[in-house]
C-alpha cells in the first residue's frame, strides 16, 4: 500500500469513528451517508488489495451476515418494521468496524497504530469533560439522550453541550477495560506510561458512574475483576472459565453486589443507583422479581419465543436485545449471537484471545440485559477497543524478532 493511500485511508476511517463517536455531532449524524461511506470505503479496500477477494468468501463473518439479515426478515413479518431498521442498521455497523479493525491490522505499523490511537483517546477524554460538565448541570443528562429522564423532553440543548448518551458510556466501560489491561502489564515497571494510562481510566471510569447506567456500572466492575484474576493466564479453554466465573460471581455474591452498586451510588451522590438497588432487594426478598419492569420486558420476550420457537412471534418485550431476536426470529435469533461471535473470532487472528474473551463475555452481557445498537458504542467495542490492544501485540512481535535476530548473531 503506498504512503499516500495509506494516510488517505486512516483519515478516512478516522473520519467515519468521529462521525459515529463525537457527542457535539450526534444530532448531524446520517446513518445513509455513513452507510455510503461504509461502501466506498469496502470498494476502496477491494480494489488497492488491503482485503483479499476470497476473504468476502470465506469469511465466517460474511456468512454469518448474510444469514441473520435473512432471518431478520422475519422481524418485519411479525410487525417489527422499526426495530428491523434499528437492528440491520447494527449488523452493518458490526460488519463494517470490524472489516475496518481487519484492515488496519494488516496494513499499519506499530507506529501508525498509536498515533491514531493517542488522538482518539484525547477526543474521547474531551468529550467525557463535556459530558461530565452537561452531567454537573443535569445528573440524568447521559439518560435523557436515550429517552430515559421524565424531566428532560428536549435534549437539543444536551447535545449542543457535547453530552454523550448511552452508547458513549457503554463505549467507555470497553476502552477502559483495554486501558486497565494495559495498565496491568505494565504494573510492574515504574514510568511515565503508567501515569498516563491511569488518567485516562479515571476519568473514563467517573463518566460511567456519573452516567447512572447501571448496567454499564455492573460491566465496569465485572471487567475489572476479570482482567485482574483471569486475563494474563495462558490456559486453555479460558472462555469457558471466564463465562462461568462471571455467572457464578454475578448469582453466588448478588447480596454483596447489590450493596457495592448502592454503596457507589452513595458516595457519588447517585439516587438511580440506590433506589434500583433498594427496588431489586424488596423483590428478591419478598420472592417477587416478576414486579420489576426490566423483569417483566424479559418475560414477554421470552413468552414470545415460547410462543412459537421456530418462526418467532410478535410479542417481544424489549430491553434484551438476544431476547427480542429469540422473540421475534425464533430460534433463527441464535444467528445473531453466531454473528457476534463471528466478529470476535476476527480478533483473535491479531490479538490476545484471553482479552477477546473478556470482550466477548461483556458485549454478550450487555445484549442480553440491555439493547446493543448504538453505533457509538458499536464502533468502539468492534474497532477502538480491538486497536488498543492490536498496537501492544505489533510491539511484542517486533520486540520478539529483533530479540531473535540478536540471539542468532551472537549465536554466530
Amino acid at each position: 500500500m503506498r504512503i499516500k493511500e495509506k494516510s488517505l485511508l486512516l483519515v478516512l476511517i478516522s473520519a467515519l469513528f468521529i462521525y459515529n463517536t463525537c457527542t457535539f455531532i450526534r444530532l448531524q449524524y446520517s446513518f445513509y451517508l455513513a452507510t455510503f461511506l461504509y461502501v466506498i470505503v469496502f470498494l476502496w479496500a477491494l480494489q488497492a488489495g488491503w482485503l483479499k477477494k476470497t476473504f468476502f468468501l470465506h469469511s465466517s463473518i460474511i456468512k454469518w451476515f448474510v444469514l441473520l439479515t435473512c432471518f431478520s426478515s422475519l422481524i418485519y413479518v411479525h410487525g417489527g418494521s422499526y426495530q428491523w431498521t434499528t437492528f440491520f442498521g447494527s449488523y452493518i455497523q458490526i460488519l463494517f468496524w470490524i472489516l475496518a479493525f481487519e484492515i488496519v491490522a494488516k496494513n499499519f505499523s506499530e507506529q501508525e497504530i498509536k498515533h491514531y490511537l493517542n488522538i482518539h483517546i484525547l477526543l474521547m477524554i474531551f468529550w467525557s469533560f463535556a459530558t461530565i460538565r452537561a452531567l454537573a448541570m443535569y445528573p440524568m443528562a447521559s439518560r435523557a439522550m436515550y429517552g430515559h429522564a421524565a424531566e428532560i423532553s428536549d435534549t437539543s440543548f444536551l447535545h449542543s453541550m457535547g453530552c454523550g448518551g448511552y452508547g458513549f458510556i457503554y463505549g467507555l466501560v470497553f476502552i477502559s477495560m483495554a486501558l486497565f489491561h494495559k495498565l496491568l502489564k505494565q504494573w510492574n515497571n515504574i514510568s511515565q506510561k503508567k501515569f498516563l494510562l491511569l488518567v485516562p481510566i479515571v476519568i473514563f471510569g467517573y463518566t460511567i458512574i456519573k452516567g447512572a447506567f447501571t448496567t454499564a456500572l455492573i460491566m465496569l466492575i465485572l471487567s475489572a475483576i476479570l482482567l485482574l484474576f483471569y486475563a494474563r493466564t495462558e490456559k486453555h479453554g479460558i472462555g469457558i472459565l471466564l463465562l462461568f466465573a462471571t455467572a457464578t460471581f454475578i448469582f453466588g455474591f448478588y447480596s454483596e453486589f447489590i450493596d457495592l452498586i448502592y454503596a457507589i451510588g452513595e458516595l457519588f451522590g447517585i439516587n438511580l443507583f440506590m433506589n434500583k438497588m433498594e427496588m431489586i432487594n424488596q423483590a428478591l426478598n419478598a420472592e417477587d422479581i416478576e414486579r420489576l419492569s426490566r423483569f417483566q420486558n424479559y418475560y414477554a420476550s421470552w413468552l414470545g419465543f415460547i410462543a412459537n420457537p421456530i418462526v418467532g412471534s410478535s410479542g417481544a418485550g424489549g430491553d434484551s436485545q438476544i431476547l427480542v431476536h429469540l422473540s421475534y426470529m425464533g430460534l433463527g435469533g441464535l444467528t445473531y449471537i453466531g454473528f457476534l461471535h463471528s466478529a470476535f473470532t476476527v480478533m483473535k487472528n491479531y490479538i490476545d484471545k484471553q482479552f477477546v474473551n473478556i470482550i466477548e463475555i461483556l458485549t454478550v452481557f450487555l445484549a442480553l440485559f440491555n439493547t446493543f445498537k448504538d453505533m457509538t458504542s458499536i464502533s468502539v467495542v468492534f474497532f477502538l477497543t480491538p486497536c488498543l490492544m492490536l498496537a501492544d501485540k505489533k510491539s511484542e512481535v517486533a520486540n520478539a524478532a529483533k530479540d531473535e535476530v540478536i540471539n542468532e548473531s551472537v549465536s554466530n
